[in-house]
This record gives C-alpha cells, sequence and structure tokens, in this order.
C-alpha cells in the first residue's frame, strides 16, 4: 500500500553579528620597480600576509540543521570597489582598488586607473589547511598586501577593508549564504624616515651682478 509521505522542509544558514578581524603591515612592503619603494620596518613582527581559518568564518554564520561544517568559499559574484584606493602621491590623482574574482581559490584587489593601473594591490588565496586537502571545512584564506593604499598619515594610523560578500557559506545539503558582513583586514599605514645620504649644491660669488651703492659686479 502506498500513498502516505512526509515533507522533510530544508534549512539554510543564516548571518550572525560576530566579527573577524586580521592585521596586515606596510612597512615591510618589497619595492616594485618604477611602481613602489620598499617599506620602512619599525622592528618586531610586520608582516604584510594574515589568514583566516574557515572556522574562524564559519563563525560569522548560523549553521543550522544541516552541519554539523560549513564549507567556506568566494562569492564569484564579487565586483566593484573595494572601498580602498591607491594615491600617486599627497594631493594627487586617487585612484580606486577593484575586486576581481580569478578563480574559486583566488580573489584580488587591483588597481583601476594610474601608473600601476592593472597592478595586485593585495590577494586573497584560499589554500588547504591541517587536512592537506583544499576544498574542505579546514581551508584557510591568506591575505597578502602587495602595494601601498591610502590609510591617512602617521606610522600607527590604519585603514581597514572589509570583506563584506566576498565569502561564502554553504551547509551539506548545498544551501549557501553569501556572508555580507563581519570581516575585516586592518592595514597600517608606513611613513617616510630619515636616512644617512647627504646632497650638495654649489654656488659662486665670482658672477655677482653689481648693485649701486651696495657691490661691485
Amino acid at each position: 500500500a502506498n500513498g502516505a509521505n512526509a515533507t522533510v522542509q530544508t534549512e539554510a544558514p543564516t548571518q550572525t553579528a560576530g566579527t573577524v578581524s586580521i592585521s596586515v603591515f606596510e612597512d615591510t612592503l618589497a619595492a616594485v620597480a618604477g611602481h613602489q619603494s620598499a617599506g620602512n620596518p619599525d622592528g618586531g613582527a610586520q608582516p604584510t600576509f594574515a589568514a583566516f581559518t574557515s572556522g574562524q568564518i564559519a563563525a560569522l554564520v548560523n549553521a543550522g540543521a544541516d552541519a554539523p561544517n560549513l564549507l567556506i568559499g568566494f562569492n564569484s559574484l564579487i565586483a566593484g570597489n573595494t572601498g580602498l584606493t591607491q594615491s600617486e602621491y599627497s594631493g594627487g590623482p586617487v585612484h580606486n582598488i577593484v575586486w576581481s574574482y580569478v578563480n574559486a581559490n583566488e580573489i584580488d584587489g587591483i588597481v583601476s586607473g594610474g601608473p600601476n593601473d592593472g597592478d595586485k594591490a593585495f590577494t586573497l588565496v584560499r589554500s588547504a589547511g591541517a587536512d592537506n586537502v583544499l576544498g574542505t571545512p579546514d581551508d584557510v584564506f591568506t591575505f597578502t598586501l602587495l602595494e601601498h593604499v591610502d590609510n591617512g598619515t602617521g606610522e600607527a594610523n590604519t585603514t581597514t577593508l572589509n570583506l563584506n560578500n566576498v565569502f561564502t557559506a554553504t551547509d551539506t545539503d548545498g544551501d549557501q549564504v553569501i556572508i555580507d558582513n563581519g570581516a575585516t583586514v586592518t592595514i597600517q599605514n608606513d611613513a617616510p624616515t630619515q636616512n644617512a645620504v647627504t646632497v650638495s649644491i654649489s654656488v659662486f660669488e665670482d658672477t655677482l651682478a653689481a648693485v649701486a651703492g651696495h657691490q661691485s659686479a
């Protein structure tokens, strides 16, 4: 006999109000010929890279019943301005840094316009975690700063990159949520420092002009 059935409605992950942040520093940026000079390290750990674990990103989501593990990935539709900019010089032209989805394992920030047009200002790359298998709930997401960004004045000043809509979380039966808030990267400024270089110019009295009543030529 038949005729009796049960309908089971799926449940999907939802966003939480949680936050997670990592920090990087301009101080140890490498020189890029024709694009930027090297940073001025202040001593101590000042890395240009830092990583999120999948667990940290997953904590921004209520997994719901279809868990325990959420698969964290990249939003392939990410586009537009990152909120970061890069100036050519103080008071000069300012250029946006825009999102570029490369593939399922990489999203970049690309300089749009100016002499550095097309340069990668930063990368965000997914790699395998401790299980050494890419594409699992153990993956790691590493942010690497490659070029300077506008972040105010003063060595300790920072700017924040919001990773809104960058990550996705997918539950065990394929329900997915785009994580639209909560993950950030803090980027600390680098400032010029004095060095030991000297420079000199020379002038000569021999060709001074006469000034009536004051000096002869």
